[in-house]
């Protein structure tokens, strides 16, 4: 039985996506997308601010998903993922490092900076290079949260903002930082909260907390995030649980084997046949 057949995804309901996606990857990689680069006209838009971000969207959401394509087991034209993984985590290492801004015609660099919607973006990279096991890649990608930005332009609560602040400067300065983790664990909602429970596990190498709250997790985003009758495969995957499991993997001196059910929306190396 394939991944997707175990996960319930109906195929009668995502196979226009499937094709989509299939497509518009084939396009991407023959060039005819926009594709690492600087492009300078985008359709009818010049490059402006906002082409020049629906540009580095496409180019990595079509990567990420010709990965997820593969983890879910549907039948695909693409070989290999290494290649795909190396290019998503180039693409959104440069995204980040915001080389492009600055070689971009936009009248106010620094605003365009602070106003970027660059939270899914970020997270997509960081599981890339996690995956990959990309340490500079990985860097570049998650010293983005020491810049300027804001939160009103994000469309995630504060309290997602500040856990996904903590990942980066936990992943780049190795640190907890006590006032953030005090913080989201006074919180109502329970993502943030289980999130930074799972993160302060892996710092501490305490296996058996990483399984519980890895699991109570799991659980809150198959009830809650998961959402199976979607057309779109990306939310049929627990990304945030992916890119804590590969930073445990990296980090726990053994790594817990959790059940099936939990690892079918789990993007691992495995998954991505890069590793038996």
């Amino acid at each position: 039985m394939k991944r997707w057949e175990r996960c319930n995804i109906p195929l009668s309901s995502p196979r226009q996506r499937i094709a989509l996606a299939i497509e518009s990857g084939q396009k991407l990689l023959a060039g005819q997308l926009p594709f690492n680069g600087i492009p300078h006209k985008i359709g009818s838009y010049e490059a402006t601010e906002g082409a020049q971000e629906i540009v580095r969207d496409r180019e990595i959401f079509g990567l990420y998903e010709i990965l997820l394509l593969n983890h879910f087991q549907f039948s695909h034209p693409f070989g290999g993922m290494g290649q795909y993984l190396e290019l998503l985590t180039k693409l959104s290492a440069q995204y980040f490092s915001g080389e492009w801004i600055d070689a971009t015609v936009i009248p106010d660099p620094q605003r365009f900076r602070r106003k970027m919607s660059w939270l899914d973006l970020f997270r997509i990279g960081i599981l890339a290079s996690v995956v990959l096991n990309d340490r500079e890649g990985l860097r570049v990608i998650a010293s983005w949260v020491d810049n300027e930005f804001s939160r009103d332009e994000l469309d995630y609560s504060q309290a997602d903002i500040d856990y996904y602040v903590a990942l980066g400067k936990y992943i780049n300065h190795g640190i907890m930082q006590k006032s953030i983790i005090d913080s989201l664990m006074n919180q109502r909602r329970k993502r943030p909260r289980f999130l930074i429970e799972i993160l302060e596990a892996i710092d501490k190498k305490d296996g058996k907390q990483f399984v519980k709250v890895f699991t109570e997790y799991h659980k809150l985003f198959d009830k809650s995030e998961c959402d199976k009758d979607s057309f779109l495969i990306f939310k049929n995957v627990n990304l945030n649980g992916s890119i804590l499991w590969n930073i445990a993997k990296d980090r726990l001196d053994e790594m817990p084997i959790f059940p099936e059910g939990i690892m079918d929306r789990i993007i691992t190396p495995q998954s991505l046949g890069l590793e038996k």
